[in-house]
C-alpha cells in the first residue's frame, strides 16, 4: 500500500524519523542517458528545427520602432500553451524588413546600431514576473508601455511564460498538467534555450542574457543563475521538448551570464531558520509569544541557521572569516559575518543621510504583482492581493512618514532603547544592535514558519504540491529541528504530536517525475550548486555578474539569505563581480538607492555586456 501523507498521521513520530532517516539525504540524481553529446556527428541536427523562428512573421511598431513577435511556444511539447511560450522586442535599426501582408520578413542588420550596441553585441533582458510563485502568461496582445528604457538602450527584451506553484488543465488539448518546483525553472531555462537556439537569427550577443527578478521572481532567478545545464534538470527539459543541441549540433545553453535580483526569497532549504534568526529572535508576539510551542521552534530554527551558514566558510575580499559566533542571550550575535551584515546597514544609513535633505517624507512601498513590463500586471497583482490576504500576509501597500530633521527621524527609529548614532558633522552612523534595528525597522510580517508553515498552506507550500496533495512541507532543516526537539515542545501551547509525522512523509511524496519532495528542494535552492558539501556541487554554471538589492524596511526576504547568497557568489571561482546593495527605508519592491531600477539596471549591463575589444567599454 502506498504511504500518503493521511495514512501516517496516525503512526508515531518515532517511526517517521525510521522511515525519513532510512530514505533522506538521497544522492543526487544521475545524469540521463546520453541521448546525443554536443557536436556528436551523429546526433539528429533537425531534431529540434520546428523550433526555428519564424523570421517572416514579425509585426512591427512604426511608431515606436520596435519589431516584436508574441506568444510563440518555446518546446516542442508544450502542456501549458497558453504559459509555455515568450514574447520578443527588438528595436528596429537591428533588422533590415521587408513587408509581406501585414507581417514583415526581418534578417539581421550587421550594421544597425541603438546606443552603445550593434546587432551583434546587443544583450537579452529575461525579466521573471511570478509574485507569490505565481504563473507567468505568455503575453497576447502588444504594449509598448514600459519597454522603452530597455529598447531604446539597445537591448533585446524577451517575456517568456511559465508554469505557476500549482498544477493546472490545458483546455487547449493537454489537459491536466503538474507545475511548481522545478518545472517552473525548467519552463524558464526551455525559454533560454530557445532564444539561444535561435541566435543566429537574431539581433543578439547570446553570451550576454540577464535574468531580473523581484522577490519570489528573485528565487527563480538565482536558481536560473547557479543551475546553467545542471543535470538535475534534464528530465523535465527532455519531457517538455526543450533544444538540447542546435541544427549544427552545437550544444544549447540556458546558462545566463548575469542575475539581477531584487529582495529574492532566495534558498527556500534554509530560509525559515535564516528568518528566525534574523527576525524572529528578537520579538516576542503572535507566533512567537512566551509560552507557545512556535517561540520555541523559532528559538531552535534561530539556533540552527548559524550552523548551517558556517558550514559555507564564507570569506570577505581579504580572506578574513565571515561566520557567526555564540553570545550570551541573542543567537550568534557575533563574528564576521553578523559584523559584516551590521556594516551593511551602517553603509546603507550612511548613504540615506548623505542624499536626503530634511524635512523629507519618507515611503515605504511593498509591491503585489510583476514588476517588470510584458505581461499583464495589474491583473496579476489583483490576484496576488487576493492570495496574501487569504494567507494573513500584508498585501501590496505604501506607507509614508514626514520628518522635519534628521534629529526627529533618528529619535524616531531609538525609541526607548537607542541601537543608532547619527553625527552629521562627519556623515557617520553606528547600528549597535541588529535587536534594535528588527524592531524598529523590519519587525517581522511573517509568523514562524513563514515559507514552510505549520498550516501546510503557503505559496511555498503549493510549489511542491503533486496531483493528490495540492501542499506539502519540503524543509528538511525544519524536520530535523522538530524531530530533534519534539518532546520539548510537548505541552506547549499548540503543539500537536502529527506534526512530526506529517513533514516526515511530505518529504518522501514523489511527483510525476518520480523525484521526492527533498529532492526537488534541493534542485530548487541556488546554495546547492555553491556549498561545496551539497549533493548538487559544481553540477551547474554559475553566472559571472551578479547585483542583488534588498530593502531594509521589510521583511517578506531575509535579509541574512540575500547576503548569504551574496557572500557565497563572491567565494565562487566563477563569478567575476557582485554587487550587494542594502537600501535603508526601502520595502519589498525595486529597492534602489538613487535613481530608477531600470536606469540603473542598464548601467551595469552596459559594464560587461557589448564590449568590442578587451579593453573597452560598451561600443569601445
Amino acid at each position: 500500500m502506498a504511504l500518503t501523507r493521511r495514512t501516517f498521521l496516525g503512526a508515531s513520530a518515532l517511526t517517521a524519523a525510521a522511515l525519513l532517516t532510512a530514505c533522506s539525504h538521497e544522492e543526487a540524481p544521475a545524469p540521463p542517458e546520453d541521448k546525443g553529446a554536443p557536436d556528436d556527428p551523429d546526433v539528429d541536427t533537425s531534431a529540434y528545427a520546428a523550433l526555428a523562428l519564424d523570421m517572416d512573421s514579425w509585426s512591427y511598431d512604426e511608431g515606436h520602432d520596435v519589431y516584436y513577435q508574441l506568444s510563440v511556444p518555446y518546446c516542442l511539447n508544450p502542456v501549458a500553451k497558453a504559459y509555455q511560450c515568450l514574447s520578443i522586442y527588438v528595436p528596429g535599426p537591428y533588422f533590415n524588413a521587408t513587408e509581406k501582408g501585414g507581417l514583415y520578413s526581418c534578417r539581421v542588420n550587421t550594421t544597425g546600431t541603438v546606443g552603445s550596441y550593434t546587432a551583434l553585441t546587443a544583450p537579452v533582458l529575461f525579466p521573471i514576473n511570478c509574485p507569490n510563485y505565481s504563473a507567468q502568461q505568455g503575453q497576447t496582445t502588444y504594449s509598448y508601455e514600459g519597454l522603452s528604457p530597455y529598447l531604446q538602450a539597445g537591448c533585446v527584451y524577451v517575456y517568456a511564460g511559465c508554469r505557476g506553484r500549482a498544477s493546472g488543465y490545458d483546455s487547449n488539448g493537454s489537459g491536466y498538467y503538474a507545475g511548481g518546483f522545478p518545472w517552473m525553472i525548467a519552463d524558464l531555462k526551455a525559454a533560454i534555450r530557445y532564444v539561444r537556439y535561435n541566435a543566429s537569427s537574431l539581433p543578439i550577443d547570446e553570451d550576454q542574457l540577464v535574468v531580473l527578478g523581484l522577490g519570489a521572481g528573485g528565487c527563480l532567478a538565482s536558481v536560473l543563475g547557479t543551475s546553467g545545464d545542471a543535470p538535475a534538470f534534464d528530465d523535465y527539459l527532455d519531457s517538455v521538448g526543450a533544444a538540447r543541441w542546435n541544427a549544427t549540433g552545437a550544444a544549447v545553453s540556458d546558462a545566463p551570464s548575469g542575475v539581477a535580483l531584487w529582495n529574492p526569497q532566495a534558498g527556500l532549504q534554509t530560509i525559515d531558520s535564516s528568518y528566525e534568526w534574523m527576525y524572529g529572535q528578537y520579538v516576542s508576539t503572535d507566533s512567537r509569544a512566551d509560552g507557545t510551542w512556535t517561540q520555541a521552534l523559532s528559538r531552535d530554527l534561530a539556533a540552527t541557521w548559524p550552523g548551517w551558514l558556517n558550514s559555507l566558510a564564507l570569506t570577505d575580499p581579504e580572506g578574513a572569516r565571515l561566520d557567526l559566533a555564540e553570545t550570551s542571550g541573542a543567537v550568534c550575535a557575533d563574528g564576521g559575518f553578523y559584523t559584516a551584515l551590521v556594516g551593511q546597514l551602517e553603509d546603507a544609513a550612511k548613504a540615506f543621510f548623505e542624499r536626503t535633505t530634511f524635512p523629507v517624507t519618507i515611503t515605504t512601498q511593498n509591491v503585489a504583482g510583476g514588476a517588470f513590463p510584458g505581461g499583464d500586471a495589474s491583473a496579476q497583482a489583483a490576484t496576488v492581493i487576493e492570495e496574501q490576504q487569504g494567507q494573513g500576509q500584508t498585501p501590496a501597500s505604501a506607507t509614508s512618514q514626514s520628518f522635519s530633521s534628521a534629529e526627529e527621524y533618528v529619535a524616531s527609529l531609538n525609541g526607548a532603547n537607542p541601537w543608532l548614532t547619527y553625527t552629521a558633522s562627519s556623515s557617520n552612523v553606528r547600528v549597535s544592535n541588529l535587536a534594535g534595528y528588527v524592531q524598529m525597522c523590519a519587525a517581522p510580517t511573517l509568523p514562524c514558519t513563514g515559507f514552510d508553515s505549520v498550516a501546510c498552506n503557503t505559496v511555498q507550500n503549493q510549489t511542491f504540491g503533486v496531483e493528490d496533495q495540492t501542499t506539502l512541507h519540503f524543509s528538511r532543516q525544519i524536520w530535523d529541528v522538530l524531530n530533534a526537539n519534539m518532546f520539548d515542545y510537548k505541552g506547549l501551547a499548540g503543539w500537536q504530536s502529527s506534526y512530526v509525522g506529517a513533514w516526515g512523509v511530505d518529504l518522501q511524496v514523489k511527483n510525476e517525475m518520480g523525484e521526492t519532495v527533498e529532492s526537488r528542494a534541493l534542485a530548487s535552492d541556488p546554495f546547492s550548486y555553491l556549498e561545496a558539501d551539497s549533493a548538487l556541487a559544481g553540477t551547474g554554471t554559475v553566472a559571472p555578474h551578479w547585483r542583488v538589492n534588498m530593502g531594509l524596511s521589510q521583511s517578506q526576504a531575509p535579509l541574512s539569505n540575500g547576503y548569504a547568497l551574496a557572500c557565497a557568489l563572491r567565494n565562487n571561482d566563477a563569478v567575476a563581480d557582485v554587487l550587494f546593495t542594502g537600501v535603508w527605508g526601502a520595502g519589498y519592491d525595486l529597492s534602489e538607492r538613487s535613481g530608477e531600477p531600470e536606469t540603473n539596471l542598464l548601467s551595469w549591463v552596459a559594464g560587461f555586456a557589448g564590449r568590442t575589444d578587451e579593453t573597452g567599454g560598451p561600443g569601445a
